[in-house]
């Protein structure tokens, strides 16, 4: 079996350090070098890293003062000795089979990049990050380059790749240091030099999706002006690159599609969060780095993108100060409103349509039974609505695309206390036996539920009441159970209670004795 090198930057991570050890010592995969390099923590993450490097001896334990994230990764790689390395964050974990799963495509492709699935995930919820979803990444196992896939620059991360030590070391591969974003041209350089990635289309790497405070703080430190001006300044790098080794004009043009959508998702979606002091050397700086993309980019921006591009592009940091404030709920008064089903904002330079820009969210709070009944608790957050709207739960085939209306409420109860009063709705939606019975009549299977509102616009219903993961009511002959996914989502289940099944419920009961 060959070697991997797994390297683990630290730096102040007690809150989940152990986590994501532990989930290196239960790899199925048993052939690991895993150097673990402080830099420079000041909390208990050294007495952590301790004694996971007293307890297994595959675990190697560096100290260092603190140098960063790209110094780090750079050291790890000069120390690695395995035939693959594998960068993991102390704040996120790998699933069980992961190492494995990309060693086993690697070695049987002689690739020189294995790559997989990411899913961010905390306690509650689980997605595949957007722009995987956008440019369908990763869906079917293949060996492929950039050359043949250019789409796959849109994915930066290095965390769920698999590197050969020997690429890595033959290209001079190197983390920035001092810099934020660090990884970018590290991505960028492998993926373009890569003769054969290997694909597989399992999830190898579980990001961690932070606490809303924590999340709060890492929102902060993005809009820092440094911050921004070293997205820029390494975007820059990865451009230039591309042209002075005279790659593929395609995919200068796909990367320049990516710097795009990161600066304006990333940066100018939250213009409003910057200091006042900073704004104008921020607005120069962006409107600079976005206007020297070929036209041809912003043609192909979503309808949210092209909003926050076209304030930049009139030069009208004022209008992209409005949309960054209605983005972020920032507004102290209403100036967003309706027409046609559609939200407005009236700007310095025009009136824009903020179709696109909001959707709606619903959550089950809590599930109860009450007799043949089911009882369900759901908030629904439709943003800047300002009167009552009503609203369907909807359940969609998995197995075709038969969409069944299975209740309609009203969303009627204003909160005096928020700006667009209507924007946050809590109902209980009574589901009886009699009801469900009519919606899926002659159906059985499963369905995933949807908040529909007004025929107009649909949300996934997640699921949050973690005490009942999954409830059922049942008649004679069929079975009705709301259960939360391993995406923390809500789906139906709907049973005919056959002899068969009935067998495997006593046989279920017996053995619990």
């Amino acid at each position: 079996m060959a070697k991997v090198t797994i390297i683990v930057p630290i730096y102040n991570a007690e809150k989940y350090l152990e986590e994501c050890l532990e989930s290196v010592i239960n790899q199925s995969y048993r052939n690991l070098e895993v150097i673990l390099i402080n830099d420079g923590s000041e909390d208990k993450s050294v007495e952590i890293a301790t004694s996971f490097a007293e307890r297994d001896d595959r675990f190697k334990l560096l100290m260092q003062s603190n140098h960063g994230l790209g110094y780090t990764r750079n050291r790890g790689v000069k120390e690695s000795s395995g035939k693959y390395i594998f960068f993991l964050d102390s704040d996120d974990v790998i699933p069980k089979k992961a190492i494995e799963a990309l060693v086993t495509k690697a070695e049987k492709s002689e690739a020189d990049i294995a790559v997989g699935k990411v899913l961010r995930k905390n306690q509650q919820r689980s997605y595949i990050p957007v722009r995987h979803l956008e440019f369908n990444l990763y869906a079917k196992p293949e060996v492929t380059n950039v050359h043949s896939q250019k789409h796959l620059v849109q994915d930066s991360i290095v965390c769920n790749k698999l590197w050969k030590t020997s690429f890595v070391k033959e290209h001079n591969l190197l983390f920035l240091e001092g810099k934020y974003y660090e990884d970018l041209l590290f991505s960028l350089q492998g993926q373009v030099l890569a003769t054969r990635i290997a694909i597989i289309n399992e999830t190898v790497y579980y990001w961690r999706l932070r606490e809303d405070t924590e999340e709060l703080s890492i929102t902060q430190e993005q809009m820092k002006l440094q911050n921004t001006l070293d997205r820029l300044e390494v975007l820059k790098l990865c451009h230039n690159w591309l042209k002075t080794e005279n790659i593929d004009g395609l995919i200068q043009r796909e990367y320049e599609l990516k710097g795009c959508l990161d600066v304006i998702r990333l940066h100018a979606e939250k213009y409003s969060l910057v200091h006042k002091e900073d704004r104008d050397v921020w607005f120069e700086e962006v409107s600079n780095y976005l206007l020297n993309l070929q036209e041809t980019v912003v043609t192909k921006l979503s309808g949210k993108e092209r909003l926050f591009a076209a304030a930049i592009f009139k030069n009208s940091p004022e209008d992209l100060l409005l949309l960054s404030t209605v983005k972020n709920n920032l507004e102290n008064k209403q100036i967003v409103y309706e027409a046609d089903h559609t939200l407005y904002v009236d700007g310095v330079q025009q009136r824009y349509s903020l179709k696109g820009v909001f959707k709606p969210e619903a959550i089950i709070e809590a599930v109860n039974v009450n007799h043949d009944e089911l009882m369900l608790s759901i908030k629904v957050m439709n943003p800047k609505m300002i009167k009552p709207f009503t609203a369907s739960l909807v359940g969609t085939s998995r197995q075709g695309k038969s969409r069944i209306r299975i209740a309609n409420f009203n969303c009627n109860k204003a909160n005096d206390m928020l700006i667009y009063p209507y924007s946050l709705q809590e109902v209980n939606v009574s589901l009886s036996i009699q009801s469900l019975h009519q919606s899926f009549e002659g159906l059985i299977g499963e369905y995933d539920l949807f908040i529909e509102i007004e025929s107009k616009r649909s949300a996934r219903l997640r699921y949050f009441d973690l005490e009942n993961k999954k409830i059922k009511v049942s008649t004679s002959n069929r079975e009705f159970q709301i259960y939360r996914t391993n995406r923390g989502n809500a789906t139906i289940t709907i049973r005919e209670k056959t002899v068969y099944y009935r067998f495997r419920k006593l046989m279920a009961k017996i053995i619990k004795r």
